[in-house]
C-alpha cells in the first residue's frame, strides 16, 4: 500500500488525490503535488545561497548548506 493510501485511511474526510502524470505518484494536497512537480519533474530551484550563490530546489536544503558555505561574500 502507498503512504498516501495509508494517509488517506486515517483521513477518512480527505477528499483531494493528486496524481502525477509523470511518476504516478498520489498527493493529498495541492502544496505537495506542486512542490514535487517543481522539485522533481521541472527541476526548478528557487532558492540561493546569500554567500556563493549555488542553486536550491528546498528552503531546507539552502539552509543546510549555507551553515557549512566557506565562500566568503
Amino acid at each position: 500500500m502507498l503512504a498516501a493510501d495509508e494517509h488517506t485511511l486515517k483521513r477518512p474526510n480527505t477528499k483531494i488525490r493528486l496524481n502525477c502524470d509523470y511518476c504516478s505518484k498520489i498527493f493529498l494536497t495541492k502544496s505537495n503535488f506542486n512542490n514535487h512537480m517543481d522539485e522533481v519533474h521541472l527541476k526548478l530551484k528557487k532558492f540561493v545561497c546569500d554567500t556563493c550563490g549555488k542553486l536550491f530546489a528546498t528552503f531546507t536544503a539552502s539552509q543546510i548548506f549555507e551553515q557549512t558555505c566557506n565562500k566568503c561574500p
